[in-house]
């Protein structure tokens, strides 16, 4: 990937830290995966800066994610991104140029040194990422938004069938990419998991979930670990968050060994539901078929 395509962004970049009170930085490209992301670096501290270019999300649920992260920094052990304010007090700059389309949202956090786990891991990082996610969940069971700030509360139960929701050239696309048959597959696997995530209780053991915490969202940084890009943080079963990390384990040869580490990590803080393999391995089908559509739109 070119980060030059990226430059038009710089004049955003530069006015939202300046909306904080930073100035003199230079900036360093450093991922697109829907949102944009650079690394400013001053003389006194690093900032990762995350622009919205498409304002996929309001205001107020950004400010879902950015007020957990801070209640979590105040009130865990937990090492996360800890997004920054305003000189006016705001979370989420909005920043207008001259002969733009309408104003980017853009938020800033203070840069966390380490380096990405990626294809690094191991039993015992496995372990430590279980008992992070406990910790992270034992916050959220009792962690409530306030003020008009949220996050999704339904998209857990989305996939109650395999094409539902998607527009007519995402439908096209996929009808190029699986065949009849294939489809069928996907049709059949998105029931069956509706018919156990339907029963799940939620009135334990459900809170708002990391949603995508995998290797490449966790930092190894002096022998200890922490977890990075809440972005698609969501209500959800616990049971959730716990699928898509295994689900990510799963091309490891030993696959069987993290996922006992990661259950274990996770039970050091906080018990299993009685159903927990029944609700985990419905999660992992279902993030599955997330993928296979994301993948094939």
């Amino acid at each position: 990937m070119d980060a030059r395509q990226y430059n038009h962004l710089h004049p955003v970049t530069y006015q939202a830290l300046q909306q904080c009170g930073i100035a003199n930085a230079s900036l360093c490209f450093i991922s697109d995966t829907g949102n944009i992301i650079f690394r400013a670096e001053t003389a006194q501290a690093n900032y990762a800066v995350r622009i919205y270019p498409e304002k996929a999300r309001t205001i107020n649920e950004i400010e879902g994610e950015l007020y957990w992260l801070r209640d979590l920094n105040e009130n865990s052990s937990l090492t996360i991104p800890n997004p920054i304010e305003s000189i006016q007090g705001e979370l989420v700059q909005l920043v207008d140029l001259p002969n733009d389309d309408p104003s980017y949202q853009v938020v800033i956090f203070h840069w966390l040194p380490g380096e990405v786990i990626g294809d690094a891991l191991t039993a015992e990082i496995a372990q430590e990422m279980g008992r992070q996610m406990g910790e992270l969940h034992k916050h959220s069971a009792t962690f409530k938004l306030t003020n008009g700030r949220f996050r999704d509360t339904t998209d857990w139960q989305a996939m109650q069938q395999f094409t539902a929701n998607l527009k007519p050239i995402q439908f096209a696309r996929i009808n190029t990419l699986l065949s009849p048959p294939e489809q069928a597959i996907c049709h059949e696997a998105a029931q069956q998991v509706a018919l156990v995530l339907n029963q799940i209780e939620t009135s334990h053991h459900f809170g708002l979930i990391h949603s995508d915490l995998h290797t490449h969202n966790c930092l190894l940084h002096q022998g200890k670990v922490s977890l990075i890009d809440f972005e698609d943080c969501q209500y959800s079963p616990f049971t959730g968050d716990l699928a898509i990390t295994l689900n990510s384990f799963i091309n490891c040869s030993d696959y069987l060994l993290l996922k006992e580490k990661l259950l274990r990590g996770y039970t050091q803080i906080l018990s299993l539901p009685s159903d927990a393999e029944k609700q985990i391995n419905a999660f992992m089908v279902e993030r599955a078929l997330r993928l296979i559509r994301w993948v094939s739109t």
